[in-house]
């Protein structure tokens, strides 16, 4: 009895073909066909270090002998730390804008660059869009010929790939509030974001409240004087751990404020060199 009405409740033959007939017609009338995203997005962590990326397996220690995390996997904000020098000039989101990592597996994303040469090919690249006015533009990575690379810092850090005209990407950032629980993230997202932050030593290995951690020293180096029209600004260090150091980046980002709005050293023109976010 139950299978006569499960049988009942099955559609008929007829009226499955007819619904697929119907969605055939639709799709026809619409001319409708799949299409890709036209832009690579990045999500984009709000913090310096992220600890469970996965413990590095003996083999890859033993093939990776200076590979800099001792004990993880690098994330994609280690790997933008520790990126050629070369690029040490652009913040996070203006190396998501030009450039992909060049272990990105090519079907990781529904963004793939299959039209590279097409694109190289084009003399006049009707896909060059120079916006100025972008907050991530970069005159020189604007000039940049799409496909050039450049290596990782360290051995077995993924180097970088300049993006086709066609194809720069955008970073997506988390929703934050200065307040509550989250308050110390959001100061923490604003100094990733508003300076162009970088690695240039793996983290070492300490003992911190009586746990092992890693301490990473993060550096940031001022552009030229010419760029910030006469003004001088010193570089800049943080060092943030895997276990809480007790480090607060509220506070952190008022002293940089603070710095670069002092009028004795004619930083007042310099602003654009921290987020006015912050």
């Amino acid at each position: 009895m139950h299978d006569v009405v499960a049988a009942a409740a099955l559609p008929r033959r007829e009226d499955t073909a007819r619904a697929r007939s119907s969605v055939e017609l639709l799709r026809a009338s619409h001319a409708t066909h799949d299409a890709r995203s036209t832009r690579c997005v990045i999500w984009t962590s709000p913090r310096f270090v992220e600890d469970g990326h996965g413990l590095r397996t003996d083999h890859h220690k033993l093939n990776n002998p200076h590979y800099p995390d001792p004990w993880h996997y690098l994330s994609y904000i280690a790997k933008f730390l520790f990126r050629n020098a070369s690029l040490r000039r652009l913040r996070i989101e203006q190396f998501n804008r030009y450039f992909a990592l060049t272990d990105e597996h090519p079907n990781k994303s529904s963004t793939m660059e299959d039209t590279f040469l097409e694109e190289l090919e084009n003399p006049e690249n009707p896909c060059k869009v120079i916006d100025k006015h972008h907050r991530n533009y970069d005159a020189k990575m604007e000039a940049l010929a799409p496909g050039t690379k450049f290596p990782g810092f360290f051995p077995g850090v993924p180097g970088a790939r300049r993006r086709l005209d066609s194809r720069l990407g955008c970073s997506r950032l988390p929703m934050l509030e200065p307040c509550g629980t989250s308050r110390e993230t959001y100061y923490q997202a604003q100094l990733l974001q508003g300076l162009s932050w970088f690695c240039s030593e793996p983290p070492r290995e300490e003992t911190v409240d009586g746990k092992q951690a890693l301490i990473w020293t993060i550096r940031w180096n001022p552009p030229t004087d010419e760029e910030l029209g006469g003004a001088r600004l010193q570089s800049e260090r943080i060092e943030t751990s895997t276990v809480p150091m007790g480090i607060s980046f509220e506070h952190k980002c008022k002293e940089l404020e603070d710095k670069f709005s002092e009028p004795e050293s004619g930083t007042q023109s310099a602003r654009h060199a921290l987020r006015s976010s912050i």
